[in-house]
């Protein structure tokens, strides 16, 4: 009995062991959920136990093993997808668990900490509204010195600004002076006799301007200093060419048109700092003109003439080439003064950045259109406002620079600087 009773417990050993197997014990479970129904006749049938067997045996060996039924395949495709596809689909769900799990601990951790910020801010009113604590004074000073703090970096950093910018055009005075000086040197005695002169020519076309307000039209000292200027050369010209080229220099279409303009006066041209000229129109205005003259004058003669007298008048006879060059120096003499714009000032304080430097780098879509427009672009740098030796960073400045035209089309007065925009340089995005 004893050799027997060792063999069943070594049988029922083995049989535990291959059941505890995951694929076994699974397959052994799967097979018995899709033949329920054989077993349960089986076990607890009505027909005699011989018959039952006898049942599930014929049931067992007329299925076909490899046919998709209930006896190999269907245990096994449940077995596998238990065993491979459940672990990942479990995987896939606690993921998305410790997604939604962490987003609703983040939630209720704002929360808390919402509910205590808010909580200090009470604190603080009930501290500050009880007048028996001494450090009510205290805090109400903190604050007063916190704005008289910020109110002193402020003028602290105007006046450096300001300083700066003396500082800047004292410099480009300097090598100015010095530039003039070196050059009145190397030719002093060239041009003393040149300079003098200028000076009386000068002198005497504003006594001509200010005599000839009082008794003529203000047209007469252009058609005088034409006329005068070309009797140097022993040519006399008609009073209508000289009037005709007076109408193109301040482009008119007619003489009449020019005097019935009420802004073509003496206190309209003291506000007149430029005469603009397109070379091609003026070229084709002066050819018109001298071919209606009988005497041989070109166009070039008249062209000459008058940049002659525009010596000796207080205007500045200029194309657009100069007038560009011209707002480029304009906005070099008042390259800090750009930092004080706000447009400038907004992306400054983005910035973080002191800036110490200007760099006026050119001009671009230089235009003409009932006054004279033009872009001049610049770039500041400078060092980080909290980090000391460490650069801050650069930044592009785009200023507009005009002049509108107070007398005819071409009567302009003194260059401005109009809007102006900035922006931050982000290299990163100019190597990509």
């Amino acid at each position: 009995m004893k050799i027997l009773g060792d063999f069943f417990s070594s049988i029922i050993g083995n049989t535990k062991t291959r059941i505890r197997d995951p694929f076994i014990g699974t397959f052994f479970i799967s097979w018995i959920i899709c033949n329920w129904n054989y077993l349960a006749i089986l076990l607890w049938g009505e027909e005699s136990l011989t018959q039952r067997v006898k049942d599930f045996h014929r049931y067992i060996t007329s299925s076909d093993f490899f046919e998709l039924n209930s006896i190999f395949f269907l245990p096994l495709i449940i077995s596998t997808v238990y065993l491979f596809l459940f672990p990942w689909l479990s995987f896939i769900i606690k993921h998305l668990q410790i997604v939604a799990n962490n987003k609703l601990h983040k939630q209720a951790v704002d929360i808390d900490l919402s509910q205590i910020i808010q909580q200090e801010k009470l604190n603080k009113a009930k501290l500050r509204a009880d007048p028996d604590k001494t450090f009510l004074a205290q805090s109400v000073q903190i604050d007063l010195d916190r704005k008289k703090h910020i109110s002193e970096q402020c003028e602290l950093r105007t006046s450096r600004f300001k300083a700066k910018n003396k500082e800047a055009i004292a410099r480009a005075e300097e090598a100015e002076s010095k530039k003039n000086i070196a050059a009145l040197d190397e030719s002093k005695k060239k041009n003393q006799a040149d300079l003098e002169r200028q000076k009386f020519n000068v002198s005497s076309a504003e006594l001509r301007s200010t005599l000839s307000s009082h008794r003529f039209p203000s047209a007469f000292l252009f058609i005088s200093s034409l006329s005068e200027s070309f009797e140097e050369d022993g040519i006399t010209l008609s009073l209508n060419t000289l009037c005709n080229v007076v109408t193109a220099i301040f482009g008119y279409d007619s003489f009449q048109l020019l005097l019935e303009d009420k802004k073509f006066d003496n206190e309209s041209l003291s506000n007149v700092k430029y005469i603009f000229y397109d070379e091609s129109i003026l070229a084709n205005k002066l050819d018109e003109i001298s071919s209606y003259e009988n005497k041989n004058i070109t166009s070039e003669m008249l062209f000459s003439n008058i940049q002659i007298i525009f010596e000796d008048l207080p205007y500045k006879f200029v194309n657009i080439e100069e007038l560009t060059q011209l707002s480029i120096e304009l906005c070099e003499n008042n390259s800090f003064d750009l930092l004080e714009s706000d447009e400038v000032c907004g992306t400054m304080a983005e910035s973080d950045t002191i800036y110490d430097e200007v760099y006026i780098e050119g001009a671009e879509s230089p235009d003409f259109n009932d006054g004279f427009t033009v872009s001049v672009k610049a770039s500041a740098s400078g060092s980080h406002r909290k980090e000391d030796g460490i650069p801050g960073r650069d930044m592009n400045i785009v200023a507009e620079v005009y002049s509108k035209a107070r007398v005819g089309k071409f009567g302009l007065g003194e260059l401005e600087i109009g809007d102006i925009s900035s922006n931050l340089i982000d290299y990163w995005e100019e190597e990509v």
